[in-house]
């Protein structure tokens, strides 16, 4: 039976903490050993996680005397590991039923592959949530290269594709790549499953693995918009400076991501556009062309050209007749398809 160590980052969820940790403990067809990592938290988080030690051998609890932040919590976990696989689950989430089996059968059928990863529920409270998980399920294995196409060309442009409370890793993979850049405090996920695709196969189970607890303090809230996009941008370019000679067609992949990452801004400049802000739409376009400038040769960039001409109050009276003479039954803020469908904590 394989073995999961499962770090816990904790910083002031001491009201999530014990949910979290009993997910974990509840999982069958693994042996599992859990680590809680308080970082410093102000609220209950030690008394909660000193008790959740006391009452399992499987558990320990580990406070920091000083806040060090997400990135060093999480390679402290890494460090910590010494199972078969690894697995990072912040302390606001929880597992779903049989998660770790699925994801460490995958990978024992498959030593080739260097993480796996599901889909997520995502939800404010995962105790409310009552759906039962199917226990028949398609998985796949998907070759590193094309991992890393998926994350050019997904839906979500560029975007992280994993959700972080699913993806579970091949330790001693994960040692030897190394733990998660402090100059990625927000792409830091993102870059890391890049880099674990550049090195090893990727596994996916079609099945929900894990609650992802949405919040008024989730961490995603501080990075948005251009801090957002800038932090991508950084997470492409390390995986294409450090391992662009482990990839197929690296230029053209290189040329996908910034194509993909530019039109993401693009479309947030239409959104702002659609709200009124002339100015932050500029700026917005301008960083989109420093990005991609061949942007400019766009249909979608000549259309939002000619929307501002017109300007904002003109363009919602004609925009319905548009519609109707070119057959789109939507307005254009449909089309923003740069929305995320990644999650980073």
């Amino acid at each position: 039976m394989s073995q999961v160590d499962v770090f816990v980052p904790c910083y002031n969820y001491g009201r999530y903490l014990r949910g979290c940790v009993e997910s974990i403990l509840e999982q069958e067809g693994v042996q599992v050993r859990v680590v809680i990592l308080d970082d410093c938290s102000s609220d209950d988080s030690s008394d909660v996680g000193q008790a959740l030690a006391e009452a399992d051998q499987r558990v320990e609890y580990r406070r920091h005397s000083v806040n060090l932040g997400h990135i060093a919590t999480y390679n402290e976990g890494i460090d910590w590991a010494e199972g078969d696989y690894t697995l990072l689950l912040s302390a606001d989430d929880q597992l779903t039923p049989g998660a770790l089996a699925r994801a460490a059968g995958l990978m024992d059928r498959n030593p080739e592959v260097g993480f796996t990863y599901g889909r997520v529920i995502k939800t404010e409270d995962p105790q409310r949530e009552t759906r039962i998980i199917d226990n028949y399920y398609e998985s796949k294995t998907i070759k590193g290269n094309e991992f890393i196409e998926l994350c050019c060309q997904g839906t979500s442009y560029g975007e992280n594709i994993v959700p972080t409370p699913t993806a579970v890793v091949r330790t001693t993979l994960q040692k030897q790549l190394g733990g998660y850049r402090k100059e990625l405090p927000h792409t830091g996920d993102f870059e890391m499953w890049l880099r674990f695709a550049a090195h090893a196969e990727v596994g996916k189970v079609e099945v929900e693995q894990a609650y992802y607890r949405f919040h008024t303090n989730n961490m995603f809230r501080d990075y948005i918009g251009v801090k957002d996009i800038q932090q991508r941008i950084e997470a492409w370019d390390t995986l294409f400076r450090e391992y662009g000679d482990r990839l197929e067609q690296h230029d053209r992949l290189r040329r996908l991501s910034r194509r993909r990452t530019a039109e993401a801004v693009f479309w947030q400049a239409s959104d702002v556009f659609a709200q009124g802000d002339s100015a932050n739409c500029q700026t917005l376009l301008d960083f989109a062309l420093s990005i991609d400038p061949t942007l400019k040769d766009w249909s979608s960039w000549h259309r939002l050209r000619i929307k501002r001409a017109l300007g904002l109050t003109v363009w919602k009276a004609v925009d319905p007749l548009v519609r109707r003479l070119t057959g789109r039954s939507e307005p254009d803020s449909s089309e923003s398809l740069g929305k995320s469908e990644g999650v980073e904590r």
